[in-house]
Parts: structure tokens; C-alpha cells; sequence
């Protein structure tokens, strides 16, 4: 693709894309697996804004440092500040990359991070048949851009 700056190629296995858990749940599951540093406070007020928007919501999200318990306690508790109960929270630590990938498979909705956002992150949801919302912008850092895109699919 011409003028492409982020080149991906699947080599290696990938599960089946699988269809929107929402239509068997009948509610919506935000998700986001990517790194931890990314989800600052102003991206847990912004997807707490969201959540409010869709009752009965849930948030997967998945990183190698949601191992730690202190570190799953620290954003459950920004997301309380929003008013966002951990109940409605699934934080998951590490798999290998496979099962990492299937995770998307209970996300009907990924959400992308700012000013940090994603970029293979972005690209592996896309390719597992998940839409991801996120800041319009022409570079990957969109910090002045103040409207969403619709969904990328």
C-alpha cells in the first residue's frame, strides 16, 4: 500500500476471527491489549466517560503487567474515581501470543489509547475482526485532534 509506514505480516499462527461476543451476550465488551504505560489517567477518565454512555459494558484488558496485583488494583481504583465499578473490569496478564490474539474473541469494541496510541496493537485487533475506535489524526501521535473516527473495521 503506498505510503504505508507500519508494514505487518502474518506469519505465524493466528486463530480464526470469531463472531462479536455481543450478539450472544446481548452487551458490549470494550477491549484493549495493549502496554500498560499507554492507559494514563486521562485514558481511564475518557473510556469511564464511554462506559457511561453503554450500560451494562464491560473492559477486557490485557498486558503483561496486569500480572501484578498491585498494578490491577492501581486502575481499578482510577476507574472508581469515574464511577466505573471493577466489576465491570477483566484484567488479564500475559499469555503466549496465540492466546493473547483469542483474547479478541470477547471484544466487540477495541479502544485505543492517546496520546500514546497503537500501532501493531491496532493493527493484530483489525486483523482478529475487531473494530477499534480512535482519534482521527495523520501521524500516531493525534494529541491536538479533539473528534473520534468512526470505528476502523
Amino acid at each position: 500500500m503506498d505510503g504505508s509506514y507500519l508494514t505487518f505480516d502474518v506469519a505465524y499462527p493466528v486463530p480464526a476471527v470469531a463472531e462479536a461476543p455481543c450478539l450472544r451476550t446481548e452487551s458490549i465488551t470494550f477491549g484493549s491489549l495493549g502496554s500498560q504505560y499507554k492507559i494514563t489517567s486521562e485514558v481511564v477518565e475518557a473510556w469511564s466517560h464511554i462506559f457511561t454512555k453503554v450500560p451494562n459494558s464491560k473492559l477486557l484488558l490485557k498486558n503483561k503487567h496486569l500480572a501484578s496485583e498491585s498494578t490491577r488494583s492501581f486502575l481499578q481504583g482510577l476507574f472508581e474515581k469515574h464511577g466505573v465499578a471493577k466489576e465491570r473490569l477483566q484484567l488479564e496478564g500475559p499469555e503466549e501470543h496465540y492466546r493473547f490474539l483469542q483474547a479478541y474473541d470477547r471484544v466487540d469494541l477495541a479502544l485505543d489509547t492517546f496520546p500514546y496510541n497503537g500501532g501493531t496493537t491496532t493493527t493484530e485487533a483489525i486483523w482478529q475482526g475487531v473494530p477499534v475506535l480512535t482519534f482521527c489524526g495523520d501521524r500516531w501521535h493525534p494529541a491536538q485532534v479533539h473528534r473520534f473516527c468512526a470505528p476502523v473495521v
